[in-house]
């Protein structure tokens, strides 16, 4: 059940109640708005650089056809539009030598990414968790889950004192949507939290 008030002379203050899960950490660039190949391309060379190097993950993984196809979208048009970068051997066993007529990787990437990436970006908690949210995210902001909310959000710190906060927009954090943070919070026995949003 959701708990609120509101505060303030003027009643401009909203406090919730809220499972606070993780500080984020690091983050990749935002997909611009007018959802351009080339956006979506920067933002994966992006993303995918930086997590490699924040995460120092090996190269080395199985990816269902999905991510194979997204993989050689990617590398396809990287290696097409700039063409002096130089890929890595990972990304370039997934470009696509020969000419596919019947394939559209501007289509597949609007389709795909488009209303999905459109201003979001990825980012890494504190705890090393993946999450994709708003592109006005910033290093440090929080992720909390107010009750009676299906879905994280990301909140500012706005005062000195830590006590007051800006919203700044939702996250998606596998295992924290639909009730699941809540299911969570139960079982740790631990503390619903105070935010005030101004």
């Amino acid at each position: 059940m959701a708990e609120r008030a509101f505060l303030g002379e003027r009643r401009d203050e909203l406090e919730i109640s809220a499972v606070y899960v993780d500080t984020v950490w690091k983050h990749g660039i935002a997909a611009g708005t007018r959802c351009t190949l080339a956006d979506y391309l920067i933002a994966f060379l992006h993303w995918r650089a930086f997590f490699l190097e924040s995460m120092s993950l090996p190269v080395k993984w199985k990816p269902d056809e999905w991510v194979e196809i997204c993989y050689r979208v990617f590398a396809t048009q990287l290696q097409n539009r700039l063409s002096l970068l130089p890929l890595d051997d990972a990304l370039r066993k997934y470009i696509h030598v020969s000419e596919d007529t019947e394939f559209d990787y501007r289509e597949f990437s609007q389709h795909h990414f488009g209303s999905r990436m459109m201003g979001r970006r990825f980012f890494l908690t504190s705890r090393n968790r993946l999450g994709m949210g708003t592109g006005a995210m910033f290093p440090n902001d929080l992720i909390v889950v107010p009750l009676g909310c299906p879905t994280p959000i990301v909140i500012r710190v706005e005062d000195s004192g830590g006590k007051r906060f800006r919203l700044v927009g939702d996250a998606y954090l596998d295992g924290y949507i639909d009730g699941k943070a809540v299911a969570k919070w139960k079982a740790s026995g631990k503390e619903i939290e105070k935010f005030v949003l101004i």
